[in-house]
Parts: structure tokens; C-alpha cells; sequence
């Protein structure tokens, strides 16, 4: 069963693995697994009016994640939308990025 959901302390480890294996391998950066650990628990509250973080998972198994920013005067952003090579092209992320779009706007 597909599930998205914000994220939960539990995420914290299997996402900061996701986005440093994709940072790594798919993108040439060169982020520390002890800071990417260090991005999803804090995130980016230090510049932005508030974000958040969500996780798709299929039987429990993350998926992707996605995170949103919002920034003063309501404008938003997305960041580190991120779906596994495996689980591209099946509509995981149409239905991740659906539902952090609705939450923009409530």
C-alpha cells in the first residue's frame, strides 16, 4: 500500500540516505551522510518562514521524498524531490508531488 505522509523520526535515516546516495551518485556532490542526516532534521529553518519534508513509501519501503519551502509572502519551493532510479516512471511521483501541492495550500 502507497502511503505519503510528513515525515517522522523514523524517516530521518532512510531519507538522508536516499538524498546522499542521489547527491553522490546522480548528481557529483560530495555531502557527508552525517549531514544529510543533519538536512532532514533541521531542515531549512534557518532561512525560510517554515518547510516540510514528505515521504512516499510503498509497504513501508521509502519510495521518495519531496520537501517544500515556503518563504515569506507565501511563495513556495520545492526541494530534494527525489523518487528511487527503481521506482521512477510508475506515477509515485505525480501522486508525492500532488500531495505536497495541497498542502501548500491549506
Amino acid at each position: 500500500m502507497i502511503t505519503i505522509r510528513p515525515l517522522k523520526e523514523a524517516d530521518i535515516s532512510p531519507v538522508a540516505t536516499l538524498l546522499h546516495h542521489h547527491w553522490t551518485n546522480e548528481r557529483g556532490m560530495t555531502y557527508t551522510l552525517s549531514w544529510a542526516k543533519n538536512y532532514v532534521t533541521h531542515g531549512h529553518a534557518t532561512d525560510f518562514k517554515k518547510d516540510q519534508f514528505f515521504v512516499i513509501t510503498d509497504n513501508n519501503t521509502t519510495q521518495g521524498c519531496l520537501a517544500i519551502v515556503v518563504y515569506e509572502g507565501n511563495v513556495a519551493e520545492i526541494r530534494d524531490f527525489v523518487i528511487i532510479p527503481d521506482a521512477r516512471g510508475h506515477g509515485l511521483g505525480d501522486k508525492l508531488l500532488q500531495h505536497a501541492l495541497a498542502w501548500c495550500y491549506h
